[in-house]
């Protein structure tokens, strides 16, 4: 059979063309997953823009009283839950669960104003700090011994141990207070009010009066954890396994930091404008949320009838995927019967569609992600 005289050409025309199909098809994800650049003043316009006026919360919260914070992290590794988008409330707890799913970006949203604050002076001490034992230096005001410093491996709890016997200095503070606020005034364009500047020296002098004896709530009846207690937790495999025990670790955090990628803002859960804006956000850069630290935030939503329908809106407005879960702690039984539990977002929307939540009880008991190991059948 003789062939067309064109066919040679219109063979290679079909497989140029296929061949770049393929170069599309594979380079596209990549496209709709690049994190955006984000420049100092984009960082400030997005804390500030993206922010509600502050509210009512009953407690300091400096450091987390939920000592098995770190009991997720198997489960966790165990269904590959990684990358994307992440978003927690709170403080220093969040450190550790980006640490371990490595996302492109954060977003920290809590009701408290003093909770932004808080998380702006730990960012520019992530930048003035390029290590560990710089970092807690600044953050306790404890000058380091340059003829006993210690080694950059050395784990989390030899390093509380060293700052426990470290002496605390108030011109330390003060000049680190100083940095904080010159920094965010000068680089990120910060218009910073008198509360702003009252809540940054009130963060750092918590940590310095206190240092790794500050606890959830200082002036709280209850016995919470300290920070040092807080710090040397161990999870499910019996490791202490907080951002600050790695180097690693913390130079992945510190990168997010430098890159501007981790953003605190102030807003309700329930209201329609910090986490709407926030999914908002992820949706137009083609990106997906991984995982959602909520603490028991629900148990005020749901009890205390804030706006259940508000917050199950604000979810459903975050691109999601298979693989995206809720981080939720628990202590029902009582504060020394805590648990922390994940639950793939899509079974709780199914849940909650289905008419399964009426109490806060039904939120950590219904369809968990349950972690098996091979010691004891968990």
């Amino acid at each position: 059979m003789k062939l067309p005289e064109n066919f040679a050409y219109t063979r290679n025309l079909f497989v140029r063309i296929f061949t770049l199909s393929l170069i599309l098809l594979a380079v596209q994800p990549l496209y709709a997953q690049t994190t955006p650049d984000i420049t100092p003043e984009e960082f400030s316009r997005m804390v500030v823009e993206m922010s509600e006026p502050g509210g009512y919360f009953p407690s300091d919260n400096w450091v987390t009283n939920e000592i098995c914070y770190l009991e997720v992290l198997q489960p966790i590794k165990q269904h590959n839950i990684s990358g994307g988008v992440y978003i927690g409330v709170a403080a220093a707890q969040n450190f550790s669960y980006i640490a371990k799913i490595k996302p492109q970006m954060a977003f920290f949203c809590d009701i408290r104003h003093l909770n932004r604050m808080q998380h702006l002076s730990f960012k520019i001490l992530f930048e003035l700090a390029d290590n560990r034992i710089d970092f807690f230096s600044l953050l306790f005001s404890k000058p380091i011994d340059p003829d006993a410093r210690p080694g950059k491996d050395i784990k989390i709890d030899e390093l509380v141990y060293y700052f426990f016997e470290r002496p605390s200095d108030p011109v330390l503070r003060d000049n680190t207070i100083g940095r904080i606020v010159e920094i965010l005034e000068t680089k990120y364009k910060f218009t910073l009010d008198e509360r702003d500047k009252s809540e940054i020296r009130e963060v750092m002098d918590a940590f310095y009066r206190y240092h790794l004896n500050i606890r959830y709530s200082i002036n709280a009846r209850m016995r919470f954890p300290t920070f040092a207690e807080v710090l040397t937790a161990r999870d499910l495999e019996g490791n202490m396994s907080c951002a600050f025990n790695s180097n690693e670790d913390y130079e992945f955090i510190r990168d997010l930091q430098m890159k501007n990628r981790i953003i605190p803002v102030t807003g309700d859960v329930s209201k329609q404008h910090a986490l709407r804006s926030i999914g908002d956000f992820i949706r137009q850069h083609g990106l997906t949320l991984s995982a959602y630290y909520v603490s028991n935030f629900e148990e005020y939503v749901i009890k205390r009838y804030r706006d259940w329908e508000g917050w199950i809106a604000n979810v459903r407005n975050i691109p999601i995927d298979d693989k995206s879960v809720i981080i939720r702690w628990t202590h029902e039984l009582g504060l020394y019967y805590q648990d922390t539990r994940l639950q793939f977002i899509k079974k709780f929307l199914e849940l909650d569609e289905a008419g399964e939540y009426n109490y806060y009880t039904d939120l950590i008991y219904t369809e968990y992600v349950k972690y098996y190991d091979s010691r004891e059948n968990r």
